[in-house]
């Protein structure tokens, strides 16, 4: 199940950043960036309303409880994951403004292998041979 999800997760990645490419930024198009940034937000705002109702399900219903961050350092933690996650999709909008998104979504793919390699290195963690068969394919068709 797992190897499905992060498949249909990886195309619909993929597919997203295509459409959103295609027509969202054009070649007279005179703020590409933030147009394409317009567009994150859409689509970045649209899980929002299933999401609070899960919460309000899962609070009201007691499967866990929705707690607020505490303390300060949690709150810094939110943060500086909305802060990195920010740059990141502004340097992916800039790389998508520069080249091709096929070949941007690729090199966004070569984070797998770069996690399996921090996983090896830290933790010692092997992967079975249709893992790194799948990191091969990744890696060749980024070089390709």
């Amino acid at each position: 199940l797992g190897y499905v999800l992060v498949t249909l997760s990886v195309i619909g990645y993929a597919a997203i950043q295509t459409i959103r490419v295609k027509y969202t930024i054009s070649a007279s198009d005179d703020v590409p960036i933030a147009n394409a940034l317009r567009f994150t937000c859409l689509y970045g705002a649209m899980p929002l309303p299933v999401v609070a109702l899960l919460v309000f399900v899962a609070n009201w219903t007691g499967l866990e409880a929705f707690k607020l961050p505490g303390s300060g350092i949690e709150v810094l933690q939110i943060f500086l994951n909305c802060s990195i996650d920010a740059s990141f999709r502004l340097s992916l909008f800039a790389g998508l403004v520069a080249c091709s998104p096929v070949f941007l979504n690729v090199g966004n793919l070569l984070t797998v292998p770069a996690s399996c390699l921090l996983d090896y290195v830290s933790d010692g963690f092997i992967l079975p041979f249709n893992a790194l068969a799948g990191i091969g394919l990744i890696a060749a068709g980024f070089f390709l």
